[in-house]
């Protein structure tokens, strides 16, 4: 079942003006999370894909200097936090079978918090409850605006 985009309710829009900004956005989610969410992320190369999901590592209680693109792995895990963090960048995946390849459902089957950079990608693949959509927009050099989704409002805990 792939997911409309029409389907999707937009929960709030945000944006931000600094890295510092879209780190703090990123954390706000982080700290809010229970496990079992997936956080999906779309948006051109420098959007700040990667700086937000430093926000969340930090609200799981990661060290954000540790988080970085994991683009040439597909995935990177972080367990030292209070949810472990499985980190996916899809930018270079040519075709869904090759993050089947590497466990995807074990992942999916998980009391973990996972992010993917590029989630477009595999859009008709996340049909769960638990998505937040988010659709990050380069406004200006330092200004994006976040529009976050999901499928319904059962995420808005996530936004407090």
């Amino acid at each position: 079942m792939k997911v409309k985009s029409e389907e999707l309710v937009t929960l709030i829009t945000i944006k931000t003006s600094c890295d510092k900004e879209t780190i703090e956005l990123g954390y706000r989610i982080g700290k809010n999370c229970k496990g079992g969410e997936i956080v999906a992320l779309c948006g051109d190369l420098g959007a700040g894909k990667t700086c937000f999901v430093k926000g969340i590592g930090k609200g799981l209680n990661i060290e954000d200097r540790v988080i970085n693109s994991p683009t040439f792995l597909i995935c990177q895990s972080y367990t030292s936090g209070r949810l472990p963090l499985f980190h996916f960048d899809l930018y270079r995946l040519s075709d869904f079978s090759e993050i089947e390849d590497i466990g995807w459902y074990d992942y999916l089957n998980s009391d973990s918090v996972i992010v993917i950079e590029w989630a477009e990608k595999i859009r008709e693949y996340l049909i769960s409850d638990n998505v937040l959509w988010v659709t990050i927009n380069i406004i200006s050099e330092n200004i994006r605006e976040f529009v976050i989704s999901a499928n319904n409002k059962k995420l808005k805990y996530l936004l407090d």
